[in-house]
C-alpha cells in the first residue's frame, strides 16, 4: 500500500513522517509527566485542557424518554403488586395469630367455666350446706314443734 505521496506507509514510520511530526515507535514512547511519571518530556497532549463544547446543549431523544417512561411505570406497576401481594400476606398472618389467640382464650374461658361449676355444685350441695350450718353457725335440725304446715290454698294449718 502506498501513502498519499506515493510511499509506503511503513517507510513513513521508520523514517519519519514527511509533515514532520515525531512518530516513534512502541518501545520509545514517551512517559507521561505526573508524580508517578518522569516530567522530561511534557507535552500539550498530556496537559489537562479545559473542554471546548462547554456551551453545546444536548438535544432530547424522545423515544428513549418514551422507553424509560414505559419501564418506570411497568417497574411501578411490579412494585405496587409485589407491595399488595407483601400487605395482604402479612394480613393474613396477623388474622391467623389473632385467631389463635382467641381460640386460646376461648379454651381458656371454658376450662374456668366447667372449674366454676363443678365449685358451685360443691358448694351448694344439701350435705355440705347442712354441715356448714350446724358447724360454723351452731344450727340444730328443727324440732317437731317448730314446724308450721301449710294447707291447700297456702293458709297455714292449725
Amino acid at each position: 500500500m502506498t501513502g498519499p505521496e506515493g510511499r509506503a506507509e511503513g517507510e513513513d514510520r521508520r523514517r519519519g513522517a514527511a509533515d514532520g511530526s515525531s512518530w516513534q515507535p512502541r518501545n520509545q514512547r514517551p512517559v507521561r509527566a505526573g508524580p508517578l511519571g518522569s516530567s522530561r518530556l511534557k507535552t500539550p497532549y498530556l496537559l489537562p485542557r479545559p473542554p471546548r463544547n462547554r456551551y453545546l446543549v444536548r438535544q432530547r431523544d424522545r423515544r428513549r424518554m418514551r422507553e424509560l417512561g414505559r419501564v418506570a411505570v411497568a417497574v411501578l406497576v411490579v412494585g405496587v403488586a409485589l407491595l399488595g401481594y407483601t400487605w395482604l400476606h402479612l394480613e393474613l398472618l396477623g388474622s391467623g395469630y389473632r385467631v389463635d389467640g382467641l381460640e386460646t382464650k376461648l379454651h381458656e374461658l371454658e376450662r374456668r367455666e366447667r372449674h366454676l361449676r363443678l365449685e358451685e355444685a360443691y358448694l351448694s350441695s344439701p350435705q355440705r350446706v347442712e354441715a356448714r350450718a350446724t358447724k360454723e353457725l351452731g344450727m340444730k335440725p328443727p324440732e317437731l314443734a317448730q314446724l308450721v304446715f301449710a294447707g291447700p290454698n297456702g293458709a297455714p294449718r292449725p
